[in-house]
């Protein structure tokens, strides 16, 4: 089926295709936090989500929130206990949930990684300019609609999210 797609591509759609691939990875290319720490991309995003939501998360939560699979997350988070960046607690309603939360340790390593990258946004702005970055990022807003709105045909959820 995939190889189908392909063959019916016009000229300029294979072109399209391949700015867009090559798009991929120059943003890849240019990923801050690689250069603040040592964090494996899934340890940062952990970080990150505990840093936006200070009264903890459960880990089913983090999944859910980091599109990480829960075993990955239990791996990530033994991890990052031992470093001392997060730390466990049984839930006081029900002690088979645990709490996640970052530590003090946790909170000023996240304090720093986002410091640097809003430096690097700020130099960003400012080498772009306001209104060209304004009008990128509503285009990127509706393709990142659109990027939704096909992967939830390909994987059938769209009947789901009208009912």
């Amino acid at each position: 089926m995939e190889q189908e797609n392909k063959e019916k591509l016009t000229e300029q759609e294979k072109a399209v295709l391949n700015r867009t691939l090559n798009l991929m990875m120059e943003f890849k290319k240019c990923h801050s936090a690689e250069t603040i720490d040592t964090l494996a991309e899934g340890e940062r995003g952990i970080l990150f989500q505990l840093f936006l939501h200070p009264e903890g998360l459960l880990s089913g939560e983090l999944s859910k929130l980091t599109q990480v699979g829960t075993g990955r997350i239990a791996n990530a988070l033994k991890h990052l206990e031992k470093d001392g960046l997060v730390e466990r607690k049984k839930e006081e309603k029900d002690h088979r949930k645990v709490l996640v939360l970052l530590t003090p340790k946790g909170k000023k390593k996240m304090e720093k990684i986002r410091q640097v990258i809003q430096e690097q946004q700020i130099l960003l702005i400012r080498e772009i300019g306001v209104e060209k970055l304004n009008i990128f990022l509503d285009e990127a807003e509706q393709i990142a609609k659109a990027c939704i709105h096909v992967m939830q045909t390909l994987n059938g959820k769209e009947e789901d999210e009208n009912v």
